[in-house]
């Protein structure tokens, strides 16, 4: 089974899939644009064949009620000609559409279509030679037979007919220029040779029905009405094609200009997922830090303490006692410090904390003060792209205020605050807790603080010895009494027997993970006067007489 997702990795994953749905989005969209048929691409092929073919019958079968069912039908039979004349005419215009239906069958072959060419030239050369020159001799045995007479060009105009759709049929995949062509000739000269031919053989006498010429009139009107039928069908079908091609243009415009649209919001949808991602990550990193390291890394040096201070040992009278928590202390202080730590909402306030500094900095930094209180940094919405931003190069205040949080910048901050728990933690348990602590030095298990701060108080009448004055001390008069002035600890409870008060009030410091204590006391003498040390007036420090007991000059405390 898979391992439950924290929050920040399941929000990282809604974000990613939002991602992915606007890139496949989009992707569709783009694809379905690509794909998007042209309106020329819309296939027309059978319908245009139809068409073709219909107006080609119409065409026919006007040309062909013109030509037989009119006066002008006597005129097509070419009797004026002659047979021999009419003979040489059909031969040379078949020799002439034999040519190009021929070279549709050139070899691709460049040596047989060579042999091919000669063979097909010289062929239709010597035919038609022979048949100019002794067409009298083929004309009448051909013409006195009653089946050669029509036979004979029948089939001839059937072959060549069959010859010029069978090439076009074969070549109806050719690419070369010269045969396109040739197809063109062929397809215009065999349609024009077979109607001529048709229309030559209908207008015969000999081949003529006499029903024809009996319903001339009825039959030239009914051809040019189903010629004009087909006509006006061929019309409305290409009509009804165009409207087609209209509508389907109309609606192939709505549709492109629509997927237009939409792609274009969709690739705006992607870029802004993309950057809500990025924005997204930059905030991440710092939350998953801050759960990671909620009061930063700790210090290089292991952590600040309280020392004894510098060259202490001139003064007199001074000394420091070190405190260490004792086991029970240790439960005591954690059961403390861990609420006061984790309260209710400190990673809000920790992150709150981050911002503020880091905004702080940026104000010192780019004189921007008074804007910081209105940026935060989950709030910029500076672009950055992904690359730039793992790359160090994310601009803004998202970004840098991630930066700055792993490079260990803002760690005081987290630090301070902790520090500062951990300080009244410690306070709160050597006060408050019964044999927490214990001395470094010797036993402190039957003592507290109270008693071991009453060491310093004065007992009894509180007096200096005559040593301190030196050579003077024999001649000395006056009194040794002195006055003890007190700075007691805050929070440590002063001995009710103890005739001493304090004069002043000291409030325990933190430092670092140690907690400050401080107790003082200071002994002050009465003045004493020159001339209680057997010192003349004159041989005082001063010049002149004294002006009175208070004379700086004359008195000097002790």
């Amino acid at each position: 089974p898979k391992e439950p997702l924290d929050l920040l990795s399941q929000i990282t994953r809604r974000f990613q899939a939002a991602e992915r749905d606007t890139s496949a989005q989009f992707e569709a969209l783009l694809e379905r644009l690509r794909t998007l048929a042209t309106p020329e691409a819309r296939g027309h092929a059978g319908v245009a064949r139809i068409v073709q073919f219909a107006l080609l019958i119409s065409f026919t079968l006007a040309v062909l009620a013109v030509t037989t069912l009119t006066h002008l039908a006597d005129r097509l039979t070419f009797d004026n000609l002659g047979a021999d004349n009419r003979i040489r005419v059909f031969a040379i215009v078949s020799a002439l559409l034999s040519i190009p239906i021929g070279l549709l069958y050139v070899p691709e072959d460049r040596r047989r279509a060579q042999i091919f060419l000669i063979t097909l030239l010289s062929s239709i050369t010597t035919v038609l030679a022979v048949i100019i020159v002794f067409t009298p001799e083929f004309q009448a045995p051909i013409t006195g037979h009653a089946v050669f007479r029509w036979f004979l060009a029948t089939a001839i105009t059937v072959a060549t007919v069959v010859a010029a759709s069978y090439g076009l049929w074969m070549t109806r995949k050719v690419e070369s220029q010269w045969r396109w062509v040739t197809r063109r000739v062929v397809a215009i000269g065999g349609f024009s040779y077979a109607l001529s031919m048709l229309i030559v053989w209908i207008n015969r006498n000999a081949i003529r029905p006499g029903w024809v010429d009996q319903n001339e009139l009825r039959l030239l009107i009914t051809t040019f009405l189903v010629a004009l039928l087909v006509f006006l069908i061929c019309v409305v079908m290409i009509s009804v094609v165009r409207i087609q091609d209209e509508n389907h243009l109309d609606l192939w415009s709505a549709e492109f200009r629509w997927l237009v649209v939409e792609v274009e919001d969709a690739a705006d949808n992607r870029r802004i997922a993309e950057s809500l991602t990025t924005h997204w990550l930059g905030s991440a990193v710092a939350l998953l830090r801050l759960i990671q390291r909620p009061y930063g890394e700790g210090p290089a040096d292991g952590g600040r303490n309280a020392t004894t201070p510098a060259d202490s040992g001139g003064i007199q009278k001074f000394s420091t006692i070190t405190l260490d928590l004792s086991d029970s202390g240790r439960v005591a202080f954690t059961q403390r410090a861990s609420p006061m730590l984790s309260p209710e909402g400190w990673i809000s306030a920790q992150y709150r904390k981050l911002t503020t500094s880091f905004l702080s900095s940026q104000a010192i930094s780019y004189g921007t003060v008074g804007e910081a209180d209105n940026a935060r940094p989950e709030h910029c919405a500076y672009p950055v792209e992904l690359q730039d931003a793992v790359a160090g190069r994310g601009r803004g205040i998202r970004w840098p205020f991630a930066y700055d949080f792993y490079a260990g910048q803002l760690d005081e901050v987290l630090r301070e605050s902790a520090e500062a728990s951990l300080a009244r933690a410690l306070l709160d348990t050597y006060l408050e807790e019964p044999g927490s602590w214990t001395l470094s030095e010797q036993d402190g298990d039957d003592q507290n603080l109270a008693d071991l701060f009453g060491q310093i108080l004065p007992a009894g009448q509180n007096t200096f010895t005559a040593g301190l004055l030196g050579n003077k001390a024999a001649s000395f008069t006056g009194t040794k009494t002195m006055t003890a002035k007190l700075w007691w600890p805050d929070n440590v409870s002063l001995d009710p027997e103890s005739s001493s008060q304090p004069d002043s009030m000291t409030e325990p410091r933190g430092v670092g993970s140690s907690v400050l204590f401080q107790a003082i006391r200071v002994d002050l003498s009465d003045f004493i006067f020159l001339s209680d040390l057997g010192c003349p007036e004159e041989d005082g420090p001063g010049s002149g007489a004294p002006t009175g007991p208070g004379d700086a000059s004359s008195t000097s405390p002790l």
